[in-house]
């Protein structure tokens, strides 16, 4: 239609010009077929930069047909072609056919990436992986036999269609849900043994999540290097866990711990029963050798431990599956000790989730209960006499703590800042009045119990100023509990026998202790300040 408007635009339509016409178009037709005979290739990605030679298959009415990139034209050489052909043509319109044709040049063969990739898919899945051929029953390989090149492979082979029968869809299911009931049932015995054994945590959501993340994050460690290279589980910090639960916590619970964890993990590992086996001995020791986190070289102490113990234990499981000492390699020995060493990082990450979770181990309260501390040099300085006493208490303390069981480094610490609400007036507390002048004298007994009961209060602001660890204020806030201040109130009554006694300004704000180390360090604070009456 074009090629008519065109000529009749330029020739007319007198039928001299038709003969020259059909000749023309003729032309035109023929450039047209000799190109999509041989085909007129669209660019693509895949065979850009290519040589002529590269492969290629070419899909035509469903039959394939293998061709080089040669037997194509592109567009630059279909165009190239048109102009050649003109120019040995004679009697035609060189230039209205030329425009004409390369205007309507359209590509016939381009890539079908969806039809490529399933040719490659079905290709990939018709190569056997498997070499050798074992019958059913025959012995691959005895204990104690040199493994060979062909006893690889065959071995290899094994394994890849042993793993190939559990990747169906239905094998998949089957795994993923015995596994969500197998760590069910674990996490289930885990909140049980805190239901009856330690409620104080069941209860505490900061605590169960603390305990969760250091199991999942291990677990997770694990899989993911198993995921990479198995021989690498070697060097995952499993007995971290039962280290960084102990030092939030107590042995047992440690303990308890590391048992669930090294249980999870053991499914995901090849020799599991090994594995748990390792594990479990290493974290007991583990446990054992930071029992009392009083100094920061226990770590590696802890390290040291651990290492002999993985030593000692794999050597003993070497030895009982058939084997001798010489066959422990250098590269097992150094992934031990790189799994001992990184027990190191527990003590920094100890301090990130003191922060994160605001639970005070034995480390904050060593560093705590210094008496160079900031907080304690103030109290020392502006009310030695309450320092003195705090110091006392803490003795006291600490003793009772020993004897009837507790934590006695908590409780020490705790009543060392007990008081530290009196540093604002001193004066007013009988222990800092060395001048012998006593400021109650000149003031109503309402007056002088609003002001003795405020250091509770002015104590717990300060501590707060200070970020005293939450348990270290409940000592300040309960070492008085609801008590009356007796001397004032009785002093008020006997002065003022007709008036109306609020009890309120001579009560203590409370609350009452709520623990054996708070309700001590009560006991122990009006032990010290009655001794100080008597003759």
């Amino acid at each position: 239609d074009e090629f008519s408007k065109l000529w009749t635009e330029k020739y007319g339509t007198s039928p001299g010009t038709m003969p020259s016409a059909r000749k023309n178009q003729d032309m035109a037709y023929s450039i047209l077929d000799s190109i999509y005979r041989r085909g007129l290739l669209k660019p693509d990605p895949v065979i850009d930069g290519k040589d002529p030679d590269f492969g290629i298959i070419l899909l035509k009415n469903n039959a394939a047909t293998e061709k080089q990139l040669s037997d194509f034209f592109s567009l630059q050489q279909a165009s190239a072609y048109i102009f050649l052909q003109l120019s040995r043509a004679e009697h035609t319109d060189q230039d209205l056919l030329s425009a004409l044709l390369v205007n309507h040049l359209a590509y016939d063969v381009t890539f079908d990436k969806t039809k490529t990739d399933s040719e490659i898919k079905k290709a990939l899945e018709g190569i056997s992986f498997s070499k050798g051929m074992v019958q059913r029953g025959e012995e691959i390989i005895s204990r104690g036999q040199v493994v060979n090149n062909d006893d690889f492979m065959i071995l290899e082979s094994l394994k890849e269609n042993y793993e190939k029968q559990f990747g169906t869809p239905e094998a998949i299911y089957s795994i993923i849900l015995g596994q969500a009931i197998l760590i069910s049932i674990s996490i289930l015995v885990l909140a049980l043994f805190l239901h009856v054994y330690r409620k104080d945590i069941f209860a505490n959501n900061k605590k169960i999540i603390l305990i969760l993340l250091l199991i999942l994050s291990m677990v997770i460690t694990a899989a993911m290097v198993i995921k990479y290279d198995a021989i690498y589980i070697q060097l995952v910090p499993i007995c971290m866990v039962p280290v960084m639960i102990r030092a939030f916590f107590d042995t047992r619970l440690a303990l308890f711990v590391h048992l669930i964890t090294i249980i999870l993990t053991g499914f995901l590992v090849p020799n599991g029963f090994q594995f748990v086996f390792l594990q479990l001995l290493a974290g007991i020791i583990a446990i054992m050798s930071v029992k009392r986190m009083e100094h920061r070289s226990q770590f590696f102490f802890t390290a040291f431990w651990i290492f002999l113990m993985y030593m000692a234990t794999f050597t003993g499981l070497t030895l009982i599956q058939g084997g001798q000492i010489r066959e422990i390699s250098g590269t097992v020995v150094t992934n031990l000790a790189i799994n001992a060493s990184l027990i190191l990082f527990a003590y920094p990450m100890i301090f990130v989730l003191e922060k994160a979770f605001g639970i005070i181990t034995d480390v904050t309260l060593i560093e705590l209960g210094n008496s160079n501390n900031k907080l304690l040099r103030e109290l020392a300085h502006k009310a030695p006499g309450t320092f003195q006493h705090s110091l006392q208490v803490a003795n006291l303390a600490e003793e009772v703590m020993y004897a009837i069981g507790g934590n006695a480094l908590l409780i020490r610490v705790g009543a060392l800042y007990h008081d530290i609400g009196k540093m604002d007036m001193p004066q007013y507390y009988i222990e800092n009045q060395v001048t012998g002048f006593n400021p109650h004298e000149e003031m109503t007994y309402e007056e002088s119990a609003t002001i003795i009961v405020s250091h509770v209060i002015r104590g717990v602001e300060k501590a707060k100023r200070y970020n005293l660890p939450e348990e270290i204020i409940d000592f300040i806030r309960t070492h008085h509990g609801t008590r009356r201040m007796e001397y004032f109130y009785i002093k008020h009554q006997q002065d003022n026998p007709l008036d109306q006694v609020d009890e309120q300004v001579f009560t203590y704000p409370g609350p009452k202790p709520f623990s054996r180390e708070t309700a001590v360090v009560m006991m122990a604070d009006s032990v010290e300040a009655a001794s100080r009456s008597l003759q």
